[in-house]
């Protein structure tokens, strides 16, 4: 059996700089990438809150730093 990949992209667009929400969130998840060991987040609420950007940003910036993430 193949494994298919998901046709899913990221817009450059949705960063964590330009994000207006949970400020909390924000601060909670910088302080993942001055860890060394793998951390697991999970996000919910309703629709239309910001939780495909946040997510989105949040690998964007790992990307920027040459850091492991999965999507």
């Amino acid at each position: 059996m193949n494994q298919l990949g998901l046709p899913i992209s990221l817009d450059s667009k949705m960063l964590l700089d330009n994000f207006v929400g949970n400020k909390q969130l924000l601060e909670f998840i910088d302080q993942f990438y001055e860890k060394k060991t793998p951390v697991e987040v999970y996000v919910y609420g309703a629709q239309g809150l910001g939780k495909t950007h946040v997510l989105q940003g949040t690998v964007l910036k790992a990307l920027r730093q040459s850091k492991c993430y999965l999507y």
